[in-house]
């Protein structure tokens, strides 16, 4: 998430049976092994979808065997260890398209601690922050000109939070006089503020 300028409250738990104890709301995504103790992942999918139907299932399991039944859970997909990060992050990708959009926040932490260490004169470590955040900004809006029309309208608020990441980063580019930095991603940010 981070790598995309997004942030997210991630819990842990040990086995099923502890998810399911310390719910007092559903999550917008759930990523399960299948073979656990006691309360195997596929059981513990279909208690999920008791309380919660919306909330999307993500296995990661070493097995095969339980591909079929975890239809049966309303799994969004079912993925086999190792899993290649790659695979990994097009699952989520696609998994965020099904989020409601306003459970997608952007992370400007990062950002206002760069303006912070450009008050403080430490440019270096600004201009490390804030070219991370422009280059990942960069990325997603790249990425999000491939998708087709359905998925870029889907994403158009994610979208927009990355625009505003990279405005606000040329911004600071500008008032702290990083004027090599700015001229690297104004074009960048030209040629999506255009479509």
């Amino acid at each position: 998430l981070a790598e995309r300028g997004l942030s997210a409250d991630v819990e842990t738990f040990v086995d099923g049976k502890s998810l399911l104890f310390a719910m007092s709301e559903p999550f917008d995504l759930y990523l399960l092994d299948v073979v656990m103790p006691e309360l195997n992942g596929i059981e513990l999918g279909k208690e999920l979808r008791k309380t919660d139907t919306s909330g999307i299932i993500v296995y990661l399991t070493t097995s095969p065997d339980f591909a079929i039944e975890s239809y049966d859970a309303q799994a969004f997909h079912y993925l086999l260890k190792p899993v290649k990060r790659e695979r990994l992050y097009e699952v989520l990708d696609r998994a965020m398209l099904e989020l409601p959009l306003e459970n997608v926040p952007c992370d400007y932490t990062a950002a206002t601690m760069a303006v912070d260490y450009y008050q403080l004169g430490e440019t270096d470590k600004a201009n490390d922050i804030m070219v991370a955040l422009a280059d990942n900004a960069v990325e997603y809006l790249k990425w999000g000109a491939t998708l087709n029309r359905e998925y870029r309208n889907a994403m158009q608020q994610t979208l927009g939070q990355q625009l505003a990441l990279l405005s606000y980063a040329l911004q600071h580019f500008d008032k702290f006089k990083q004027d090599e930095l700015f001229e690297k991603y104004y074009p960048d940010y030209l040629l999506y503020t255009k479509k």
